[in-house]
């Protein structure tokens, strides 16, 4: 079982990651595997850390790292939630996931353009 224990990510940091990737809540939301109404109470919660579990921390954790800590160039951020609004379209949430979890492994230094 899952403890919803408070995490260092706040609403801000949720919303700095949305709006980098330029995906609307209801798509960030369908990627995460969350409703939209989970995306904007996030949102809405500004300075307090949030609770989350699962997939939705791990992979918020990873994507605030790449695009606010390690300020990943913006143009390939936004590149990247292009083809995430593309996948949720043409091929579903997995492919979709997939992508944002490719964002997320990057290292410095390693593009994620073979």
């Amino acid at each position: 079982m899952y403890s919803l224990e408070p995490t260092h990510l706040t609403g801000s940091d949720v919303m700095h990651v949305r709006a980098a990737l330029n995906l609307l809540r209801s798509d960030f939301a369908a990627v995460l595997g969350v409703h939209r109404a989970t995306v904007i109470r996030w949102e809405r919660r500004e300075q307090t850390p949030l609770a989350l579990v699962g997939l939705p921390r791990d992979l918020l954790f990873a994507l605030h790292d790449v695009i606010v800590v390690r300020h990943y160039p913006v143009d390939r951020v936004r590149e990247t939630g292009r083809r995430v609004r593309q996948c949720l379209l043409r091929k579903g949430r997995l492919a979709a996931l997939t992508e944002l979890m490719q964002l997320a492994s990057l290292t410095p230094g390693v593009s994620m353009f073979f």
